[in-house]
């Protein structure tokens, strides 16, 4: 059987990683599967300007602000089940989606 963080990340391989996701030490992973999709400390994540990090905290972010409206209903119910976690974790955030 397969699970849904696995269905996330087949979708992510059709599809593309989405556009938004969350860091942990650098490192920057998918808000859908989980996956890791950059590194910021070696400076290998070039689509920043293009990214909603689930932890940014400045009001009105330019960048956040663009890419959270191009999101699609499934990827913004899954960015705001994000951005309400302390600590994000893509397989809680997409329960009882369908993929």
């Amino acid at each position: 059987m397969v699970s849904n963080i696995q269905k996330a990340a087949i979708y992510c391989v059709k599809h593309g990683h989405a556009a938004y996701g969350y860091g942990c030490f650098g490192y920057v992973y998918c808000g859908r599967c989980g996956e890791q999709v950059g590194d910021r400390l070696g400076s290998i994540f070039p689509q920043a300007e293009r990214f909603a990090d689930v932890a940014c905290k400045t009001k009105k972010c330019k960048y956040c602000e663009a890419v959270i409206k191009s999101l699609t209903a499934r990827d913004r119910k899954i960015y705001a089940r994000l951005k309400e976690m302390e600590l994000p974790d893509a397989e809680k955030a997409i329960k009882g989606i369908k993929f």
